[in-house]
């Protein structure tokens, strides 16, 4: 009899689990999120925090958790020190983010979500504070705690940018666009600012370019520069590689700046067709035969300073207005040339042009005119 009760007493506690499968004595639960942030986009609020990826028992989590995000609005100033809302009215669930759909929210190691928001209700809540913590769970039974407290000011954004465009020039890709004048609400702007963003989609053979101008990638976002005039230009790209450039515009309400959404997507992959520069100084000396040895011309000319200069090649010809043949098959390395084709008694024209990496090919020197004596 005492061991039936035993028995008893041990199913009570272990339940109905599986043997040699370990039953946890309560729910997994989480660590608290602790580095919400928030900041408006036009019209949506959007969120950055990291995942947590440990319970609370400090044990890794069995699976990627479900995020649960919540909103309230305030007043202003309607927060106290610590950043808990003063009021007691609970904030309401606004979003559920499933644990099979995180990853398309992942940037960088960090989640990101937009919270959207109607212009309307923008309107209805110019400066006031609205208010957002999360939650994550991978148990039904039991969420995490609160995560701070993030509180941002909302107001009518400016409308965003919609003729965004893009060039490529020897040294620089320039972009350029008309400033909006007025907010989603239709309010007037002035003293508007810009934000720059760029994103690097790789090498032009890698990566696709749209068609319709909007890119299918999600690239990570670079942050260009901040400028007060509506145009810019980017010096940091690289020829070959295909750039995304968006542009936001920002006003600043108070101690606020209010950010508008993205322009329009503009996708370059600039090329370079630029050649270098003419060379110069270009001189000829010839060097008379001497018993067997034949005569020859030395040319020389000044160094060329491109950066991506990839040699030269000399032309030569009978006639002063024709370019004649390229005398050298390979790029010569150096500003310097020996010919040693030429026939004693004849006149020759010589011309030099520079080459660099892509193959363009500069404009030929002025022809110069050499006299071979005879024999």
């Amino acid at each position: 009899m005492l061991v039936l009760i035993a028995a008893a007493i041990m199913a009570a506690v272990i339940g109905c689990a599986t043997p040699g499968e370990p039953t946890p004595r309560h729910p997994v639960v989480p660590q608290t999120v602790q580095n919400l942030t928030a900041r408006q986009q036009g019209d949506a609020v959007v969120l950055d925090f990291a995942l947590p990826v440990n319970s609370t028992e400090r044990e890794p989590l069995p699976a990627t958790p479900t995020i649960e995000i919540y909103r309230a609005v305030f007043a202003p100033s309607s927060t106290i020190a610590s950043g808990a809302p003063a009021q007691t009215a609970p904030p309401r669930l606004v979003d559920t983010i499933p644990g099979d759909s995180v990853e398309t929210y992942q940037t960088d190691g960090s989640i990101e979500f937009a919270d959207p928001l109607a212009a309307d209700e923008i309107a209805a809540n110019a400066g006031r504070d609205f208010v957002y913590t999360v939650r994550t769970r991978v148990s039904k039974a039991r969420a995490s705690a609160d995560s701070n407290w993030a509180t941002v000011q909302v107001y009518p954004p400016p409308v965003p940018i919609a003729d965004l465009r893009a060039r490529s020039t020897e040294h620089a890709i320039v972009l350029d666009w008309t400033a909006p004048q007025q907010t989603t609400t239709g309010s007037q702007l002035s003293n508007l600012g810009y934000r720059v963003y760029r994103a690097d989609l790789g090498t032009s053979t890698a990566a696709a370019v749209p068609e319709s101008g909007e890119s299918q990638m999600q690239p990570a976002l670079m942050f260009l520069a901040n400028t007060q005039a509506t145009q810019f230009q980017d010096t940091g790209f690289e020829f070959n590689h295909t750039y995304e450039y968006r542009v936001r515009s920002f006003a600043q309400v108070g101690s606020t700046s209010v950010e508008s959404g993205d322009s329009n997507l503009v996708t370059i992959s600039p090329k370079d067709v630029f050649p270098p520069a003419t060379p110069r100084d270009l001189s000829a000396t010839v060097i008379p035969g001497i018993q067997e040895a034949a005569a020859y011309v030395e040319l020389t000319w000044g160094i060329s300073l491109e950066p991506d200069l990839a040699g030269y090649v000399v032309y030569r010809s009978e006639r002063e207005d024709a370019l004649g043949q390229r005398l050298n098959p390979e790029l010569l390395p150096a500003p310097a040339y020996r010919d040693v084709s030429v026939v004693p008694g004849r006149k020759y024209f010589y011309c030099v042009a520079a080459v660099d990496r892509a193959g363009n090919e500069s404009a030929p020197t002025a022809a110069i005119a050499v006299e071979v004596p005879g024999q």
